[in-house]
């Protein structure tokens, strides 16, 4: 199978890498609203750097911004320059990172295998081209990765940016006569990733680079390859400049209190939900942190697990060569690493490993260059059993959870689910399950099949392109239906309040939420391109707010639900101007006595 993949020249394989990406990165790019928070707070703050001609200092809903450093908004402000000010422009810097994370991962894999197997024959040089695409494949439909190349949020470029400077660190240690060059690349990276989000941006390259070393027993000797001055000041003139800038130019202590104690060392230290966390629901919170992160790689992680319990597939040829030791272990130090980072941390999500993706499709790809150039004498040994019986576990049993939880989801699509959601095509709907059905089968016939066979080129092959498949009809086609049905009304209703006269206080007074939290929708300030005060029933003065606003203004507007209406019809004078799916846009006004009922 991977001779028959390399065969392919690499510019071919390019070719096909980058249009397999735009089809499953770039579809919805326009025709989804902007769908969550963070997405939101990212493109309006961009959209206000035009707004004011303030490319320095971010603000978000009118007021600074100090929640994530400045180049991603600047490399945002680029696109948007270029294509205008459009969902599409916002997310494609994303997109553009992500085909260029695939496309790094595929060079490095490439330099990897063609470095080593240029000594030996054909045989081997054309598995390493095969086992290079399909680790740049793995990649490109990773869970963990694939789904965030489409939001305007920084994962995407953080990643890229992490993973290029352990990429070029790995590089210095197996290309010692080349350090020097590597290690200003290392610092070009950090020095990005520093300014995209801050101090995790060096903290995850220096600390994998430190137990790395220490672990080879190298440590000594690699610090004298660093160009220490050069790297320093090339990492410092690049992340440097605009914190200088930012301190002098506008509340330089609240920006350092704020960002680098609250944005970095709270996350970190506590649980900035601000619920009571008791040690019971710290373990529930591991368990599921490492069930989650375990589930996002699949189906990789099935061949990882195998890896793990025979290195190298049991392949005696490459466990004799120090390098793919030397790489497979900086791998799994690199996952180990980031996982603990934010094991250790008191608030967590699964993007924020997202940074391991990589490390991911290195170790299939050397475990695929293992298993399919393994020499006829290589015993099977315990090891290469105890891995197979957990690659086909772990291939059945979460292979079975996953497809059977998107079938379950696309069964209980229906039109009037949410009385807010705009109504799903139930033709789409069923196509779609149809598809995710018939991939189920073929994946699973498939398995069976190479197992009896006793096949791995049918099991791996078959995997891959199940996966494949089963992922460009998830981001093609249920991700943007679903996601377009839920911010939709918010993007209708900020888009009908652009109408409405500028002059006119905005205000948001919510009584309930969707599913994705329309409790405060944010996507209100992008759409409508002016400030909103957001209120929600949980605030105790969110009415005294209100009626404050309002007694110092002839009229104001407010984005409520219908059981908020009712209650807004007892403080004020209030006329309904447009209702939307969940939303209702009202204008209120004093009584006609001139009294506000507080």
């Amino acid at each position: 199978m991977l001779q028959r993949i390399g065969a392919i020249s690499p510019g071919y394989q390019r070719i096909l890498l980058i249009l397999g990406c735009l089809i499953i990165f770039g579809v919805w790019l326009v025709r989804v609203p902007l769908i969550e928070v963070d997405e939101t707070r990212y493109v309006e703050s961009t959209r206000e750097m035009f707004e004011s001609h303030n490319f320095l200092i971010p603000h978000y809903n009118y007021t600074p911004r100090y929640a994530k450093p400045i180049f991603y908004y600047w490399v945002q402000s680029a696109s948007i320059a270029l294509f205008g000010q459009n969902e599409m422009a916002a997310r494609l810097p994303s997109l553009v990172l992500g085909l260029l994370m695939v496309l790094l991962l595929h060079a490095f894999l490439l330099r990897l295998f063609n470095t080593w197997s240029r000594d030996h024959d054909q045989h081997w040089q054309l598995a390493g081209r095969g086992a290079a695409f399909l680790g740049a494949v793995s990649l490109a439909i990773l869970p963990l990765f694939a789904p965030w190349t489409r939001l305007a949020v920084t994962d995407v470029t953080l990643t890229f940016l992490i993973s290029m400077a352990l990429l070029t660190m790995l590089l210095a240690s197996i290309e010692p006569q080349h350090a020097r060059r590597w290690y200003l690349l290392t610092a070009l990276a950090c020095g990005l990733a520093f300014l995209t989000k801050g101090p995790v941006g060096v903290i995850i390259p220096v600390i994998v680079w430190l137990v790395f070393h220490l672990r080879q027993r190298t440590f000594l000797q690699e610090i004298r390859r660093i160009p220490w001055i050069t790297g320093l000041l090339l990492f410092l003139l690049i992340a440097l400049p605009w914190y200088v800038a930012t301190y002098f130019a506008q509340d330089g202590h609240g920006f350092l209190r704020h960002f680098f104690v609250a944005e970095n060392g709270s996350r970190f230290a506590r649980d900035i939900s601000g619920r009571s966390v008791t040690l019971l629901d710290k373990g529930e919170d591991l368990f599921e942190f490492l069930l989650g992160t375990i589930a996002m790689i699949f189906p990789f992680n099935a061949f990882l697990a195998h890896e793990l319990a025979a290195p190298l597939a049991g392949n005696t040829v490459l466990q004799r060569e120090e390098v793919f030791g030397r790489v497979r272990r900086f791998a799994w130090i690199w996952m180990g690493v980031v996982f603990c980072i934010f094991v250790a941390a008191q608030t967590r999500g699964l993007n924020y490993v997202q940074s391991i993706s990589a490390a991911v499709a290195i170790i299939f790809a050397l475990h695929l260059f293992a298993r399919f150039t393994r020499q006829p004498e290589d015993v099977l040994t315990r090891a290469r059993k105890v891995g197979l019986v957990i690659e086909r576990w772990m291939l059945l049993e979460l292979g079975a959870a996953f497809i059977g939880s998107i079938i379950y989801v696309l069964e209980n699509l229906h039109p009037n689910r949410r009385e807010w959601e705009v109504p799903f095509p139930l033709h789409l709907a069923t196509l779609l399950l149809a598809l995710t059905a018939l991939v189920a089968f073929g994946y699973f016939a498939n398995l069976f099949i190479g197992w009896l066979q006793r096949s791995d080129a049918r099991v791996i092959g078959g995997t891959v392109v199940a996966w494949a498949a089963l992922m460009a009809v998830l981001l093609i086609g249920l991700a943007p239906m679903y996601f377009f049905s839920i911010f939709s009304p918010v993007a209708e209703a900020g888009s009908y309040l652009r109408t409405l006269p500028a002059n006119e206080p905005v205000a948001t007074y919510m009584t309930r939420s969707n599913a994705i939290d329309t409790e405060n929708p944010e996507d209100l300030v992008y759409y409508a391109r002016r400030k909103v005060q957001f209120h929600s029933i949980k605030d105790r003065d969110a009415l005294e707010n209100i009626i404050q606003t309002l007694a110092a203004q002839p009229s104001m507007l407010v984005v409520t639900d219908w059981l908020g209406l009712h209650t807004l019809e007892g403080r004020a004078q209030v006329k309904v101007l447009k209702r939307f799916d969940f939303f209702i846009v009202v204008r209120m006004t004093p009584r006609k006595d001139g009294k506000l009922s507080r």
